[in-house]
């Protein structure tokens, strides 16, 4: 089984507490008709600890023949995560879409147990989780206030963990879902776009813009991802370089995944910085169309509640 290193520098350690990790994950289906099936991938490469950093990681990962995963979040959990869905998934033969996520899903939920024994429980001289959950139905007052705080401390950190899985099926259908706190699960068939990070809102609104869906070209697909990542740079942190993944479900196991080139990516991304900022003509059309209404005789408008209001305050009265 092929094992990516998750990033090049050899030093492994988690971002202090207070410093939120930054990234930028996407993928999309795309199903050009008459044209073969892809999953495009692309992502920010940068990794950051302490205050330190560097932008030539590698964020997706081989968990399964016909499946891989992106991820988001602080490096130490994801290392454990991700290593744990692997070794639950690599040799599963059912790899349809609820299956295989639930499977996922069920390798995270364990896992999770055992960081948050280590992360959380352990700055409390709590030794298991099982220990901690007693906790929550303890007559002690004492007991339950403990409980909270653990509690808000395990939300908060889980809402940095983020998978993002993208693979084919038996039959060769691209499927993507993403695995969030608790083990939750988020199919993205639907929309054919899948987006985790702290670059998400950036990324996920210039993708509903583009509108990207399944059926686009492959090219205009590819650049609407890009765009995605771009846009996303405006997120605090999120790195500049760019990686961009090109799947197929022929792919075999060990394969590298094609892409862009760096220079390729710097010349879409330059094209894309430079695109004017209004569509040409729009604002002389503007001009005209306002310089116009101002001229023409202005109507009154009718307040569409006049009369409704002045009722209900009447019944309100009567009420009292």
């Amino acid at each position: 089984m092929l094992r990516e290193p998750l990033f090049r520098p050899s030093i492994c350690r988690r971002p202090p507490v207070g410093r939120k990790p930054v990234t930028m994950c996407a993928a999309g289906i795309n199903h050009f008709p008459k044209s073969p099936t892809y999953i495009m991938a692309v992502s920010d490469r940068k990794f950051s600890w302490g205050h330190m950093s560097t932008d030539v990681g590698w964020k997706m990962q081989t968990i399964h023949r016909k499946w891989r995963v992106m991820f988001a979040g602080p490096l130490s959990p994801m290392v454990a995560l991700i290593d744990a869905v692997r070794t639950a998934a690599a040799n599963a033969e059912n790899n349809s879409l609820r299956p295989f996520a639930r499977l996922c899903s069920r390798a995270y939920r364990e896992e999770r147990e055992h960081i948050i024994e280590t992360e959380v429980l352990a700055e409390h001289d709590l030794h298991s989780y099982a220990e901690y959950q007693n906790l929550k139905t303890s007559e002690k007052t004492t007991d339950r206030q403990l409980f909270d705080l653990i509690a808000g401390k395990i939300k908060r950190q889980e809402e940095e963990w983020n998978l993002l899985f993208m693979g084919f099926d038996a039959v060769d259908r691209p499927h993507l879902f993403v695995i969030t706190e608790y083990g939750k699960i988020q199919y993205c068939d639907a929309e054919g776009f899948a987006v985790i990070g702290s670059g998400f809102w950036a990324a996920y609104n210039a993708l509903a813009r583009f509108g990207f869906n399944k059926a686009l070209p492959r090219a205009h697909a590819a650049y609407g991802l890009l765009a995605a990542k771009f846009a996303a740079e405006s997120a605090d942190g999120v790195g500049e370089n760019t990686a961009f993944m090109l799947l197929k479900a022929s792919d075999r196991l060990g394969r590298t995944v094609p892409g862009l080139n760096e220079n390729d990516i710097a010349r879409i991304k330059n094209v894309w910085k430079n695109m004017p900022t209004f569509p040409p003509g729009a604002p002389d059309y503007l001009e005209q169309a306002i310089a116009q209404g101002d001229r023409e005789h202005q109507t009154k408008t009718e307040n569409p509640l006049r009369g409704f209001t002045r009722s209900a305050s009447r019944k309100s009265k009567r009420a009292r």
